[in-house]
């Protein structure tokens, strides 16, 4: 069984934007659902609803006759991610019932009924999105993780597959999706890799 991804770009760009990135994470065992243009700002309402569309579109292949994935997708282990708005939008989609974890890559401020652990990833250069991410972090009432990389901006994802970011997002999935503990280093303990050098100010919440 394969857990989706609905994953959410940043504002005005297609899903092909992150094609590097997105094929990474989909060689773990993830299957890949892009919401393929969000055009509001963050909070629009419509970045929700597709989000939400894609989602429900990969959970209902899963029982569809015919249907490729018919029988292949983990309906209860689905991923809440995305970039910036699309950051902002997986938070506020994290409540459905099947989202087991979120990701939010530096994303804005967003509250929701979360019942899953959450990642948020920022840089100390992205001056205006990190502390917005602080303050979805500090309304966050769920396990919570909010990692900062020394010198990154608001794009840095985006350039040279992910950076440091992305192999810590694939230990933050393989582990709480898969029970991979393989990558549990990433993100417990006090000298974990997000906790040291170029990750800087690690902060955690509700920590099990």
């Amino acid at each position: 069984m394969h857990a989706p991804i609905i994953f959410g770009p940043g504002i005005n760009t297609q899903v092909t934007s992150y094609t590097a990135l997105l094929t990474n994470f989909a060689s773990h065992g993830f299957v890949v659902v892009g919401a393929n243009l969000l055009t509001g700002g963050p909070n629009d309402p419509n970045n929700r609803a597709a989000m939400l569309e894609g989602l429900d579109w990969i959970i209902e292949q899963n029982s569809k006759a015919g249907s490729a994935y018919q029988g292949k997708i983990d309906v209860k282990h689905a991923v809440s991610m995305g970039y910036s708005v699309g950051g902002t939008a997986a938070v506020e989609i994290g409540g459905h019932e099947a989202v087991a974890t979120v990701v939010s890559i530096h994303g804005h401020i967003a509250t929701a009924a979360l019942h899953g652990p959450m990642l948020q990833t920022s840089g100390t250069q992205d001056t205006i999105g990190l502390p917005m991410q602080q303050k979805t972090y500090d309304m966050s009432q769920t396990q919570t993780f909010l990692a900062t990389v020394m010198g990154a901006d608001h794009g840095y994802i985006t350039r040279d597959v992910g950076g440091v970011q992305r192999p810590a997002i694939v230990a933050w999935l393989r582990y709480w999706i898969y029970n991979d503990t393989g990558g549990k280093h990433y993100f417990y303990g006090d000298d974990c890799v997000m906790c040291t050098s170029p990750w800087v100010n690690p902060q955690r919440k509700n920590w099990e």
